[in-house]
């Protein structure tokens, strides 16, 4: 196996949630490891124990301190963290095909409410009613049952509602669904799909049935960033993680992922935005 430094934690325990579909990681100190930034590929539950940690996700800065619980969707920006001396937690990774099924939950669609705001800070009574629920779910996924994979999703499908239920209960009117949020999630839906074709906000205006200058206003106005950066610093993060995981692929290798024809428009597209070429910034990770 790779060291940990090279590799986010999907890919470090990639084997084992393609075995298990469920890994639980104990008294992680920092996320991610070894490194300033990347993007999620896996669903992942963090379950903050104690200490702080300032990160920033999806280019909004948080503050999380003990018996906070963040649910991390796959795809979503994690960058710039910084963690106190006693920062301390414990994550469950889970798999595609799991993460799969478990969308189809209404508990699921509920958290979808809380994309933008993952992290539900818990009454030390909550705290301590979610450990029976997380308990069972680290059973199951120590156990060889052949139903394994259904008892998590039923299980998963419980932690959502009382993640839910909790973050209903502490949020009170500060739960309120934004006039054009599922506007951003569409357009963060689509910028997965088509960021290596799509790098004008053009294309997802006329995607969602709106003009330019309306789309752009609208995502403006939800979401305190333009719509051009979301995409820029999308692609950039991206570009980031496989200059970083493949240092064995060219800058040119990694322009042809990203869906650059050309090195030099590549380079000269990173540069803007990063203030470094690919190759320079490579060279001081």
């Amino acid at each position: 196996m790779n060291s940990p430094s090279a590799l986010s934690y999907s890919e470090y325990y990639h084997e084992q949630l393609e075995q298990n579909g469920v890994v639980w990681v104990e008294n992680v100190a920092i996320q991610p490891l070894n490194s300033s930034s990347y993007i999620t590929s896996c669903l992942m539950i963090v379950l903050h124990k104690q200490g702080v940690l300032h990160v920033h996700y999806d280019l909004k800065e948080k503050k999380l301190t003990e018996r906070k619980v963040v649910i991390l969707l796959p795809q979503h920006m994690i960058s710039d963290y910084w963690a106190s001396e006693d920062f301390e937690r414990n994550m469950i990774l889970v798999s595609s095909r799991i993460f799969d099924q478990l969308k189809s939950r209404a508990s699921y669609r509920n958290h979808l409410l809380y994309h933008e705001e993952p992290e539900c800070e818990l009454s030390e009574e909550q705290w301590n009613h979610l450990q029976p629920c997380l308990d069972m779910l680290r059973s199951i996924q120590q156990s060889s049952s052949p139903n394994r994979d259904a008892m998590m999703v039923n299980y998963l499908d419980i932690l959502f509602e009382l993640l839910n239920s909790y973050n209903v209960a502490n949020r009170g009117d500060g739960v309120v669904r934004h006039l054009h949020r599922d506007l951003f999630m569409q357009f963060y839906e689509l910028l997965i799909e088509h960021y290596r074709e799509h790098r004008n906000i053009v294309y997802y205006a006329s995607q969602l049935c709106l003009t330019p200058k309306y789309f752009a206003k609208l995502i403006k106005q939800d979401t305190g960033i333009a719509a051009g950066d979301w995409i820029d610093n999308y692609i950039i993060m991206q570009a980031k993680t496989l200059l970083k995981v493949y240092p064995q692929w060219t800058v040119q290798q990694v322009g042809l992922q990203l869906g650059f024809a050309e090195q030099s428009t590549f380079c000269r597209y990173f540069k803007n935005r990063v203030g470094l070429s690919p190759k320079d910034f490579r060279q001081t990770m």
